[in-house]
């Protein structure tokens, strides 16, 4: 994990392109604005797209300032971007894009608690803001607090007894270790975790349920698992949160 102090940019950037999430009811036209999380999906030289969180497939007209700009192939971004144009039903891809902001995420698997590593892991406070679930990740936006010195780690983690159950639904944690650093400000990230594991040994998952220990107490959040495609995803989801 890479020092907060290093991350601080990008929490910026990445809460100023929140202010331009679409809602589902959006009409996507010439000139709109969107933003979603993907994998970013080079075919050729020229040719490179995002496969979305929900399996949709966005071409990249300028994918040039990706390259130039050091962001691999492979990588899970996330991406502000103007919609240049819609392609007909049943093309390779939805739309064409411009991103104007594209953010690569740290992913990580899941881990199990034990005794041994419950201290590592930590269970220090973290507020979730938004979470997604779709395709093979659950993806998370988190505020945290810190002085930005001090590297802290957030990890997502199964356990041998879950607190709540929920018919369909996966028990989960969300686990932040400060590493005994001060609360002295705010600050914002986003991570992803590959859950390919998990849907393989649930094939129905219907969503997941997660414990967050929140700065004004523990609080049990409802994340839907998507497997439809939609036309374009909506980037801020409703927690519902479980007292």
């Amino acid at each position: 994990m890479k020092k907060l102090l290093s991350l601080k940019l990008f929490m910026i950037l990445a809460a100023l392109t929140f202010m331009t999430a679409c809602n589902d009811d959006d009409n996507p036209g010439n000139n709109w604005t969107g933003t979603t999380i993907g994998n970013l999906v080079k075919v050729d030289d020229a040719t490179y797209y995002i496969d979305t969180f929900k399996g949709n497939k966005l071409y990249v007209s300028n994918y040039s300032d990706l390259v130039n700009n050091k962001i691999e192939a492979g990588s899970r971004v996330y991406c502000a971007f103007l919609i240049e144009s819609e392609n007909p039903k049943g093309s390779t891809y939805q739309y064409n894009i411009r991103i104007y902001q594209c953010i690569p995420l740290t992913v990580k698997e899941p881990t199990h608690l034990t005794p041994e590593n419950a201290e590592e892991l930590g269970n220090d406070r973290i507020n979730l803001l938004y979470a997604w679930s779709g395709d093979k990740y659950i993806d998370i936006q988190f505020q945290i607090q810190a002085t930005g010195n001090i590297t802290h780690t957030v990890n997502l983690v199964t356990v041998d007894e879950p607190e709540q159950e929920k018919e369909g639904y996966k028990y989960l944690e969300l686990r932040h270790n400060a590493n005994s650093d001060y609360a002295l400000e705010n600050y914002n990230g986003m991570m992803s975790f590959d859950i390919t594991k998990i849907l393989a040994e649930e094939p129905n998952l219907k969503g997941f349920l997660i414990k967050v220990p929140y700065q004004n107490g523990v609080k049990y959040v409802e994340v839907a698992y998507e497997s439809a495609k939609a036309d374009i995803e909506p980037i801020t989801p409703q927690l519902t949160c479980l007292q």
